[in-house]
């Protein structure tokens, strides 16, 4: 059976690290042998149906050699609490 997403945000960016990992020159398989997690769990990180915790994103960024922020999903404005900015114009 597949997975839905994720209830909550991602900690990671699928694609980043898609590319780190290609760029790397490594398979899901030496990465996940490298991380140590299963094939499965890898596949599944890499299509953003499950997440990798902020440990798990440490031992990747080890592993592809590239900076943790890379990895690491950014968050929007919204997600952050931040009120969305409006195009009103306000009288002095």
């Amino acid at each position: 059976m597949a997975r839905s997403k994720p209830k909550y945000p991602l900690d990671h960016e699928p694609k980043a690290l898609t590319w780190a990992r290609d760029k790397a020159g490594l398979s899901k398989t030496d990465l996940a042998a490298a991380v140590g997690i299963s094939l499965s769990y890898m596949c599944e990180i890499e299509k953003g149906t499950r997440n990798a915790n902020p440990l798990l994103l440490h031992k990747f960024a080890k592993a592809l050699n590239c900076p943790l922020v890379f990895l690491e999903r950014k968050l929007t404005a919204a997600e952050l609490g931040i009120p969305a900015e409006t195009d009103e114009v306000h009288a002095a």
